[in-house]
């Protein structure tokens, strides 16, 4: 991590959402009220792969996409032609972001919105097994760990299902 950047403020970081409107960066869709317009951080390279915390190498994200792709490539939740527009339309966004100010309306081409997948190649829970896992632990009669075994997952992804802050 030495010499990594990790420069990223809050003032940046709510310029970076205000140019994707708000929108998680890979699938559109529009983020709930709340911290950030609903959206979370999402470095497109992860930091323990080398990405730094810069203005560069952020985008919002929905829990969902920033749950499946949980420190792994592009390549977890886009397919090799969804990726190349992806880093385009990141560029993009970029260079609005270094040309504008916060207040200023900016105008992207329309993209199709689209949904997550029902099973991303690298994901081990679709949507039915996080459900399975609710349902189990609420039942009491399993730990949030022998979840995490069971299903091949870490004990900090049930506790985010169990919890609804993820798969919902």
């Amino acid at each position: 991590m030495k010499g990594l950047d990790h420069d990223l403020t809050r003032e940046q970081w709510e310029r970076v959402v205000y140019v994707w409107e708000g929108r998680c960066a890979y699938c559109l869709v529009q983020g709930k009220p709340g911290v950030f317009d609903g959206v979370t951080i999402e470095h497109v390279v992860p930091i323990a792969r080398g990405g730094g915390h810069t203005v560069k190498n952020v985008v919002p994200a929905c829990n969902d996409h920033n749950f499946v792709k949980n420190g792994l490539g592009l390549d977890t939740i886009l397919t090799p032609e969804e990726e190349q527009t992806f880093l385009q339309e990141c560029a993009a966004r970029l260079r609005a972001w270094e040309a504008t100010t916060v207040g200023a309306r900016i105008q992207f081409p329309e993209r199709p919105k689209k949904a997550m997948r029902k099973r991303q190649p690298n994901m081990k829970l679709t949507r039915e097994k996080a459900e399975e896992i609710r349902v189990r632990y609420e039942a009491g009669d399993v730990s949030q760990q022998a979840l995490a075994d069971e299903y091949r997952v870490c004990q900090k992804n049930v506790s985010r299902i169990v919890r609804g802050l993820s798969w919902c």
